[in-house]
């Protein structure tokens, strides 16, 4: 069955992050900051039928780089993952791969370019949460 990637509303993901990322607790807890924000971008995976199978969103934070010596150095732009989350019936099939292709390619990044064989930094990794936060230094 086709499966359709693209931009989508907050409304048509929520459920889909609520489910999969934070189940069984209160639905503000699927709730990010950032996720009104202008800027931000929410994506889905829908099957067939117009169901949302997969989402995730990139919001705009601000990056402080650790220079050799272990000193933050000055803020930069950085694009910030948060949200991802596959429904148990699709992982393993690529949808979530499609998903971060299509994030990846999409010109609304404002001029950040990301290739296949680009290297991103992992920034922060919460088993707990079930997040990863990466990026990449922006020209």
């Amino acid at each position: 069955m086709p499966i359709t990637v693209r931009q989508a509303l907050l409304s048509e993901i929520f459920q889909v992050r609520w489910e999969v990322l934070r189940p069984n607790r209160p639905r503000e807890v699927a709730e990010f900051p950032g996720d009104e924000a202008p800027e931000t971008i929410h994506a889905g995976a829908f099957d067939h039928t117009g169901m949302n199978i997969a989402c995730a969103t990139l919001t705009r934070v601000d990056w402080k780089p650790i220079d050799p010596l272990g000193e933050h150095t000055a803020p930069q732009p950085a694009w910030q993952l948060r949200g991802m989350g596959v429904i148990p019936a699709h992982q393993g099939t690529g949808v979530g791969q499609s998903l971060l292709a299509t994030l990846e390619s999409d010109e609304t990044l404002k001029g950040i370019t990301v290739s296949k064989g680009d290297e991103l930094i992992v920034l922060e990794v919460d088993p707990q949460r079930n997040v990863c936060r990466v990026t990449r230094e922006l020209t």
